[in-house]
């Protein structure tokens, strides 16, 4: 819909401010990100790595150095109403970039495991993101190596 490249457009905005060293823009002749809205129902057929009762779904291939290099995005264009697709691109797209879990600590912020309306990403997501992309913080570091990284 309208609404649904209007809040891609937003997110790659935000997100374009917030991360360093890359931009994300829009390339239908040679995209490394495809982004499907679909029946939850033609999923299987579009990635055959979907997992069943995902209204959104994603995934990425990493090189050996563990750096994504592609990905597909998935939302359900039959079941979800505008009022959750917003919020489900607004995740999806963002989970792609390298923050792929989920967490029970913050209902209000994209990365909540449960339901979530949220249309904006919180100052706690914001510091994520760009920690994320900082030039210390390496593909394949593992929490500890993150953490000292940071501090340094």
């Amino acid at each position: 819909t309208d609404q649904d490249q209007g809040t891609l457009h937003t997110v790659v905005t935000e997100l374009n401010e917030l991360v360093r060293g890359f931009s994300i823009g829009f390339d239908q002749q040679n995209p490394n990100v495809e982004i499907h809205f679909a029946p939850e129902t033609s999923f299987d057929s579009i990635l055959p790595q979907y997992v069943l009762g995902n209204a959104g779904f994603f995934w990425v291939w990493y090189n050996p150095v563990l750096e994504i290099y592609r990905a597909v995005i998935l939302i359900d264009s039959e079941r979800i109403p505008q009022d959750l697709r917003s919020p489900l691109i607004r995740e999806e797209v963002t989970q792609i970039l390298g923050l792929m879990h989920d967490s029970w600590r913050d209902p209000e912020s994209i990365f909540y495991q449960g339901h979530s309306t949220t249309q904006h990403y919180t100052p706690t997501d914001r510091q994520l993101i760009r920690m994320l992309h900082l030039p210390e913080i390496q593909p394949g570091m593992d929490s500890v190596a993150v953490v000292a990284a940071l501090r340094n």
